[in-house]
């Protein structure tokens, strides 16, 4: 029906070669002319005319003859035509009868009843477009909230800058109870609902042409307000989550991150919140992440705002909050499937666990405790010290983790931790910090097991240093020397029988070792003030003094040297096991670059169907028009 839009030529002009023949075929072949026939004195009168045309299928509905016969003959295509070339109020109103006509195609076996391409034609189409029009995106988002299966909604046709439609449809008895309706409808109900998901991926699509970040930020503010708990039900069953991600990605990993970002994280945590409310089997945050495998910067700041935002509301409610806990245990259990090793996510989740057991009830610790969410979390304690070892950039986390509740298990020293924790004072002398938190650790933290106290003499061999650690060592146990013949094949300054003060009982080498450093140093302090007795203990920075002194640097190499051996079959296995997760990782790359590329060739194959139907379209046009300029 839209080619009515080309205005056909004298009946006076006679034969196909005559000149007036040749300007009518240019005129239907050429853009510019179909430009300024769609946006001349006559546009008002198509879109009222084509307008009243699809609200008279909306009113009889999909089973209307018409439909078929538009669907048989493709004449929407020209609607498509004219929307890349009309002018602003002309496309506004092709959008919306498209979305009428689309709607009232579903399930018919044509180009038009395949909705989610033609929706990416469309998008495709309006890309085309000189330029972003605010009026066009208010549009596309006034489709995602408009039922266009219900034959009342008549009124969001109406074009925005005529009144003749509704004056005609007014005097219709059917149409004009169906606008009265449709009318009363939206003024009594505030509720936005949205009916037409896969608008939405048109709406964020079209929104990213603008370059006003304020533009931006304040459509998605409106998109935020609309999102209730029906909503948002119906967004976690779509790809929203994928449209969203396309949208922010240009911009998430500018140094000046833009507000509108903030205002999708705060989208995307009201989303992820309720997620986490549902059943475990309809929880599907884990999967969503997964669709977006490729993209691991993504990923990353999608889980560090989750993570970061429910350590900032902590408080469960009792009526989701074994469907949240249970949900969480599935997260943590995925991570490293998703992301791979990541000392600050899993810092993040650490933080995130105790502080849901510090903020809610006994009966959420049970919970957390019955779910093994606590063994999560000592896992990757442990997890963040290996790491830490192995990349100095990390080894400024140590200083805030606490190992209280992991020291007294015996997995503690099966990972060889204490190991991984001397390792870390001895290597990292250009962190003082560092070394003082360790030393705080040793000697508070996980001092309070007898068996780390064997471990570290163990470690270090030499009863010396031990005694520097633990000046009430000796008095816990039987013997000291049982421990120490515990050590095999270890170098170790062995202990005075009688078990006599350190200051006493110290190597003259070590004496003469302080004594030299003395010389070098003048403020060194003495080796009365660093030598220690059972009742009385070195403060952590004259510890730290003394470990660091030239004096030890052999007993250093020899603990660095037993401490490696004791981590390196650690290290193996994790790396293994690393391997393995980050095969994972890349099977699961491969499997969502395999799955987009197919269906970006189906939709360009789609695509490239359309523009030929279209090109046929216009020839039969042209033909048409050859055989009556012949006549």
């Amino acid at each position: 029906f839209f080619f009515l839009m080309i205005r056909r030529p004298p009946r006076s002009t006679q034969s196909r070669s005559s000149a007036a023949s040749d300007v009518y075929k240019r005129q239907i072949m050429n853009k510019e002319t179909l430009q300024k026939r769609v946006n001349g004195e006559g546009s008002d009168l198509l879109i009222d005319t084509a307008t009243l045309f699809t609200i008279h299928l909306m009113v009889h509905g999909p089973t209307h003859p018409l439909i078929d016969r538009i669907n048989n003959a493709e004449l929407y295509l020209n609607l498509f035509g004219c929307l890349e070339v009309g002018d602003e109020l002309f496309a506004e109103a092709i959008i919306k009868i498209i979305s009428a006509l689309l709607t009232l195609s579903r399930g018919k076996k044509s180009l038009l009843g395949q909705r989610n391409k033609m929706i990416m034609v469309l998008g495709r189409t309006l890309s085309a477009r000189p330029k972003f029009e605010d009026r066009l995106l208010k549009t596309i988002y006034e489709v995602c909230l408009t039922n266009l299966e219900l034959p009342s909604s008549i009124g969001f046709l109406l074009p925005s800058h005529s009144s003749t439609v509704s004056t005609i449809i007014n005097r219709s008895q059917l149409a004009g109870v169906m606008l009265r309706e449709n009318n009363a409808a939206k003024s009594g109900n505030k509720t936005k609902v949205i009916h037409n998901l896969d608008y939405l991926e048109l709406f964020l699509a079209y929104l990213g042409r603008t370059g006003d970040e304020n533009a931006k930020n304040d459509y998605l503010r409106i998109l935020d307000s609309h999102l209730d708990v029906p909503n948002i039900e119906k967004v976690l069953e779509s790809n929203f989550f994928i449209w969203i991600a396309a949208f922010a990605r240009s911009d998430i990993a500018k140094t000046h991150v833009p507000k509108y970002i903030q205002t999708i994280f705060g989208i995307l945590f009201k989303i992820f919140r309720h997620d986490f409310t549902r059943q475990p089997k309809q929880f599907r945050f884990v999967e969503l992440l997964r669709k977006i495998i490729e993209d691991n910067y993504m990923i990353h700041e999608i889980l560090k705002m989750v993570l970061t935002k429910f350590r900032e509301q902590p408080i469960l409610e009792s009526s989701s909050q074994a469907n949240i806990l249970k949900n969480l245990a599935t997260l943590f259990a995925a991570v490293e499937d998703i992301t791979g090793p990541s000392v600050d996510i899993y810092l993040l989740i650490l933080q995130l666990i105790n502080t849901i057991a510090s903020r809610n009830a006994g009966t959420v610790r049970t919970q957390m405790k019955s779910l093994q969410i606590f063994d999560t979390r000592d896992g990757l304690l442990l997890q963040i010290l290996r790491l830490s070892c192995e990349n100095a950039t990390h080894t400024h986390l140590i200083k805030e983790l606490s190992f209280d509740t992991v020291a007294h298990q015996s997995k503690f020293r099966d990972s060889h931790a204490i190991a991984f924790l001397l390792k870390l004072l001895l290597e990292r002398t250009n962190s003082r910090e560092l070394q003082l938190r360790i030393i705080q650790i040793i000697r508070n933290e996980i001092a309070q097991n007898d068996e780390n106290k064997k471990y570290l003499a163990k470690l270090v061999g030499n009863p010396k240093v031990v005694l520097l650690f633990y000046p009430n060592y000796s008095d816990s146990m039987s013997s000291f020397e049982k421990c120490l013949s515990s050590i095999k094949g270890s170098p170790q300054v062995k202990a005075d029988e009688e078990d006599e003060d350190m200051e006493e009982d110290m190597p003259q080498e070590t004496n003469h070792s302080i004594r030299g450093e003395q010389e070098q140093k003048e403020s060194s302090t003495s080796v009365g003030q660093i030598s220690t007795t059972k009742k009385q203990a070195m403060t952590n920075e004259e510890l730290l003094d003394f470990l660091n002194s030239p004096s030890l640097e052999d007993e250093r190499k020899v603990i660095l040297q037993k401490a490696n051996k004791y981590t390196s079959s650690v290290l193996a296995e994790c790396l293994k096991q690393e391997m393995k997760a980050q095969n994972r990782i890349i099977e699961q790359k491969k499997k969502s670059f395999e799955a987009n590329g197919k269906e970006r060739l189906a939709n360009e194959k789609f695509f490239q169907e359309f523009e030929t139907k279209m090109a046929q379209v216009h020839s039969k046009a042209v033909d048409r028009m050859n055989a009556f300029v012949s006549q």
